[in-house]
Parts: C-alpha cells; structure tokens; sequence
C-alpha cells in the first residue's frame, strides 16, 4: 500500500488549525509489528496563538492527545495496557494489553523493553483504527543540524505551548 502524508496548516489570528491525515512524512513500521495496519484518520487540532501558563496543572488522560507534531501525528503518552493481575484477560505477567483507563494503578510502558505494543524505531504504532501516533521520541523529527532558518519546534502540546 501507498501511503501519502496530507497536512495543512491556516490561522486566524487567534488559532492555528492543524489539519492532517495522520500519515507521517516518514517510513514507518521497518522495525515495529504493528496490530492494525496504518489508516488515514482525518484529524483538525486547534492550538491558541495566545498560549497562557495555567495556575492549575491538568493531568494526562487517556481521551486526549499529549500533543500534535508539526507532521500532523499526534503524541499520546499513556498505556492502554495495565498491570491486573485479577483480571480474568490478564497474561501470565498480570498484565493486560488493551482496554485499561487511567484510573488503573499501574499503566504498563508502551515502549518498554519487552515490546508487547510492537513499536517502531520513531517511538509509534497504530491504535486500533489504524491512527499512526507517537508513544515517545518522534526520533524522524529531530534535526541536529537545522541550518540558519531551522526550528527547534517539533509541534505543539495540548495546551498550545510548543514542543
């Protein structure tokens, strides 16, 4: 399969909207094993061109994303995956791979050594409607040598602020 990354980006002055297929401008999966194949998700994030520092801290959630990189995948940071051992689907470990919220104690780490979720050398892999999203490092986005017009913003977080 073919796969063509689509990403555009327009302001209005108060917000920048993110529009994106979800596929990266990469090669993707040469070292992972993915569960679901890569899917175009059609997704629009709208980041505020004001960013404000919040008095209060927000805590990661496993219904939003952690943050939209400027290729137009998004950063989400927590597991589905979780370690209880009760749980009738759990594997011999105690641990279940899909289906666990963020209330569970023990979120499992998708990129850990044992490599369960299957992901690639750019830290990603699909969710179970194929989106192709970063679990760490987004490693294809960083650039050691920028040259004079380079950027260090590699996207923006939830909260507007860049990455």
């Amino acid at each position: 399969m073919t796969y063509q990354a689509d990403m555009t980006v327009s302001d209005d002055g108060s917000f920048c909207t993110l529009s994106s297929d979800g596929i990266p401008n990469h090669n993707f999966n040469e070292t992972g094993s993915f569960a679901t194949n890569v899917a175009e998700v059609q997704r629009s994030f709208n980041i505020s061109c004001n960013a404000a520092e919040s008095i209060a801290s927000t805590n990661l959630n496993q219904s939003l994303y952690d943050a939209v990189m400027l290729n137009g995948v998004v950063l989400d940071l927590l597991s589905a995956g979780c370690y209880r051992p009760t749980d009738p689907s759990a594997d011999s470990d105690g641990n279940i791979a899909v289906g666990c919220s963020d209330n569970d104690d023990w979120l499992l780490d998708p990129l850990g050594t044992e490599g369960k979720f299957g992901a690639d050398s750019h830290n990603a892999h699909t969710q179970h409607d194929g989106t192709y999203y970063y679990q760490g490092n987004p490693n294809a986005l960083f650039d050691d040598n920028p040259g004079a017009n380079g950027s260090p913003v590699i996207g923006f977080a939830a909260d507007g602020f860049p990455v």
